[in-house]
C-alpha cells in the first residue's frame, strides 16, 4: 500500500471556495528529497518499526514471587514424571510460565506422551499443558506426533 501526500490548494471561483487536491505518491516525493532528508525519513521509519516490534514482543517481567511459583511447579512436575513407574521421563524437560507447563524433549511412544501430559496436568498450580515433545521412533526423531508421513 502506497501512502499518499495530499497538497491542498483553496481558491475562489465565482464566490464559491473550491478545494483542489493533488495526490502525489510518497515514494516519488522521496526521490526528490535531498539525501540528508532521505536519511532522516529512513531513520524515523526505522525507529517507529523498532518501537512497534518491541512493544508487541515484550511481555511484562515476572515478579519474583511468580518466578518462584513457576520454578516450584516445574520442580513438582519433574518429580512427578520421574516417579512414574511405567515410563522413563529423564529426557523430558519442563518449563513453566504463568502456570502453563511446557513439556519438551524426547519420548518413545504416544502412550508415554499422553501420560506425561496427564501427570503434568495433575500437579497443583498447572493451568494448562503445552506439548513440545518429540516422538522417537526406532532411534529416528519424529515431529512429536503419531501420524504417518
Amino acid at each position: 500500500m502506497t501512502q499518499v501526500l495530499c497538497r491542498r490548494n483553496f481558491y475562489s471561483r465565482g464566490g464559491v471556495t473550491i478545494r483542489r487536491v493533488d495526490h502525489m505518491p510518497l515514494i516519488s516525493s522521496l526521490t526528490r528529497m535531498p539525501p540528508a532528508s532521505k536519511r532522516c525519513v529512513a531513520i524515523a521509519t526505522l525507529q517507529v518499526a523498532v518501537t512497534l516490534i518491541s512493544a508487541c514482543a515484550a511481555s511484562p517481567p515476572k515478579s519474583p514471587e511468580q518466578a518462584q511459583a513457576d520454578d516450584l511447579i516445574a520442580e513438582r512436575i519433574s518429580l512427578a514424571l520421574n516417579a512414574d513407574p511405567t515410563y522413563f521421563y529423564r529426557h523430558v524437560d519442563v518449563r513453566v510460565d504463568g502456570g502453563v507447563a511446557h513439556l519438551s524433549g524426547y519420548i518413545w511412544s504416544t502412550e508415554e506422551l499422553y501420560r506425561a501430559k496427564q501427570i503434568a496436568a495433575g500437579v497443583p498450580g498447572v493451568k494448562r499443558v503445552v506439548n513440545e515433545m518429540e516422538l522417537e521412533r526406532g532411534g529416528n526423531r519424529g515431529g512429536g506426533h503419531s501420524g504417518s508421513g
